[in-house]
């Protein structure tokens, strides 16, 4: 999966999360992202050369180019963003603390 999709899915999984206003932390929901996360972990999309760059302020950029305009920022969805890219940050920060190869 190349990085566009994994945003693609994972404006998907917002857009999912927003409309049946659930947590991002119930276990099916959180399981989704992680599994995205991981695609982009082991695709490196985080490194500084990748393209596109998928570390949580990146994504927010790209989810602001692509979806989100200044007439309509969806403030709803996008506390579903944040708080998917928190979790998004952490698990990052984990690994790489560890030194995982996934």
């Amino acid at each position: 999966m190349d990085g566009y999709e994994i945003i693609d899915k994972l404006n998907n999984i917002v857009n999912t999360h927003w409309e049946f206003k659930s947590s991002v932390h119930q276990q099916g929901y959180k399981d989704d992202i992680f599994r995205l996360f991981l695609e982009a972990y082991r695709g490196n999309y985080f490194e500084p050369s990748a393209h596109p760059r998928l570390t949580g302020d990146a994504v927010r950029d790209i989810f602001f180019a692509r979806y989100y305009t200044q007439e309509n920022k969806e403030e709803e969805k996008l506390k579903v963003l944040n708080a998917i890219l928190n979790k998004w940050d952490e698990w990052y920060y984990a690994l790489n603390k560890i030194g995982a190869e996934l």
